[in-house]
């Protein structure tokens, strides 16, 4: 009983690190592209 319950916990917190792991990633990726938007458009504003 005790063995399963600890699996258990094992497998959430397995889960919830790969969850937070792609999110992590998700929000870098996210933060990257608004990033070089911004350098687009600066860069757009100085050559006109």
């Amino acid at each position: 009983m005790i063995d399963s319950m600890v699996a258990l916990g094992m497998t959430n917190c397995k889960a919830m690190r790969v969850m937070t792991n792609s999110m992590a990633r998700q929000a870098t990726i996210i933060y990257l592209v608004k990033v070089v938007m911004i350098f687009s458009t600066v860069a757009m504003v100085m050559i006109i």
